[in-house]
């Protein structure tokens, strides 16, 4: 009788995970894409600072330029055809007071380490990757136009990471 209920606590303990063990490896996945995103953007300026605010968004930049890279805005999921967990970041510049440029950081896991391959510029907010299809809100009209933030001015699009491309899915 002990050893059934030794067996059952063993079973029971072992199956209590309820997908923690996964939302640990998707946050550390997001805190390493996080990494690459903060190296690339100190890259592209001379005396790098580096502050986050207490909600944890990562302002990188100089007396020219400022980068900013939000945690909470890092999406996980298949992107290229293997099937390792890729991520895509968006990092915003800014110069002076004004957004400069959007860039989707798209970072590929391979050989167990994430690489960032390519930077594509775009106003879009990615809302989901499944499937290796990229979800995103695009704006309608450019970003100097009175309507760029009008919500209803917004479409949704479907994109697919081919050949080193974002392209749209029809």
């Amino acid at each position: 009788m002990r050893y059934i209920y030794s067996l059952s606590l063993i079973l029971l303990l072992a199956c209590s995970d309820n997908g923690k063990g996964a939302l640990k490896q998707e946050n550390k996945l997001k805190q390493e894409a996080v990494a690459v995103a903060e190296k690339y953007a100190m890259s592209q300026l001379t005396l790098p600072l580096k502050n986050v605010d207490a909600s944890g968004i990562i302002f990188i930049g100089n007396e020219q330029k400022k980068y900013i890279i939000d945690p909470s805005k890092v999406f996980t999921g298949l992107i290229n055809d293997d099937e390792d967990t890729d991520a895509i970041v968006t990092l915003t510049s800014f110069r002076d007071n004004y957004i400069d440029m959007i860039e989707q950081l798209i970072i590929i896991t391979e050989e167990g380490k994430l690489l960032m391959i390519r930077s594509v510029e775009s106003d879009m907010k990615v809302l989901t990757i499944r499937n290796g299809i990229i979800t995103a809100k695009v704006p309608t009209y450019s970003r100097n136009s009175p309507l760029y933030n009008c919500e209803a001015c917004q479409e949704i699009k479907n994109y697919r990471y081919i050949n080193g491309n974002l392209e749209e899915v029809k």
